[in-house]
């Protein structure tokens, strides 16, 4: 059985896949397009984790210990909005910038480029990790 998290991730990980691939660098709008799509898809997994927190008999008996139990699943959610957030806002702002940055190799020449990217990526993997282990644990009986 998939969990509930498995839809967003899935789409989550097409658009990290697909995106910065190619030798043309996107447009203005392309990469603002793509800040809208991703965010949508991370704020969805954020939506899909808390409904799996309020799924448990734990959250159905009305104890609140249902949400600390899956704090750090829910602080790594935000977090990797955030690193989301600064991944592609730097990608748009270099997309505006096309005279400078005429192919997607000109953003690797960049530090920062460098930097927020493979923050994204590990913060990405270490939040389907972290949601894969939370379904897992949800059937546990404490």
């Amino acid at each position: 059985m998939r969990s509930p998290t498995s839809r967003p991730q899935a789409g989550d990980g097409v658009l990290n896949a697909v995106v910065p691939t190619g030798t043309s660098v996107q447009t203005f709008t392309g990469a603002s397009l793509t800040l809208v799509a991703q965010v949508a898809m991370r704020g969805l997994m954020l939506v899909f984790i808390i409904s799996l927190i309020m799924g448990t008999s734990r959250w159905a008996e009305g104890a609140v210990d249902a949400l600390l139990d899956f704090r750090g699943v829910l602080s790594l959610g935000l977090f990797s909005v955030f690193s989301c957030l600064l991944l592609r806002v730097y990608v748009v702002v270099l997309a505006d910038d096309s005279d400078d940055y005429p192919t997607v190799r000109d953003y690797w020449e960049e530090p920062m480029y460098v930097v927020v990217f493979l923050l994204h990526l590990f913060v990405s993997l270490w939040l389907y990790y972290a949601c894969i282990g939370a379904a897992r644990d949800l059937g546990r009986v404490r």
